[in-house]
C-alpha cells in the first residue's frame, strides 16, 4: 500500500499548469519539521483539483508518493514527490480528522 500523510507548511505560492494530455496540475513545496527539528522540504502535486493554498498555509497532505522520469536536454531526469489526493488545512481538525479515518479505513481494506 503506498499512503502518505505529511503535514507542514507551503514554503511558496503555489504553480499551476496544463499538461499535454489537458489535466491540471498544481505543484507546492511544503516544509516539513523532522523528529530533529530540521526542516525538509517536500514537493507536492495535485491532480485536477482546485487547491487553494498560499504561502505559510499549515495543511495535511494525504495521498502517495511516486518517482517520476522525465527528459531535461537529452538527459533523463527523475523526482519524487507526494500526488495529493486530499489536502486539508490543519486548523480545520474535524476534516483532518475524517480523512484521516478515511486512510485508516484504505490501510485496512474497508
Amino acid at each position: 500500500m503506498n499512503l502518505v500523510v505529511v503535514q507542514g507548511l507551503v514554503r511558496d505560492d503555489p504553480v499551476a499548469r496544463s499538461l499535454s494530455s489537458g489535466q491540471q496540475v498544481i505543484s507546492f513545496e511544503l516544509a516539513v519539521r523532522t523528529s530533529d527539528e530540521t526542516l525538509e522540504s517536500v514537493p507536492i502535486v495535485v491532480f485536477d483539483t482546485a487547491c487553494a493554498v498560499v504561502p505559510d498555509d499549515e495543511v495535511v497532505v494525504i495521498g502517495r508518493v511516486r518517482k517520476r522520469f522525465f527528459r531535461v536536454g537529452g538527459s533523463t531526469q527523475s523526482r519524487t514527490e507526494v500526488v495529493a489526493s486530499r489536502v486539508v488545512p490543519a486548523r480545520r481538525r474535524a476534516q483532518v480528522s475524517k480523512a484521516l479515518d478515511h486512510a485508516i479505513e484504505v490501510l485496512s481494506g474497508g
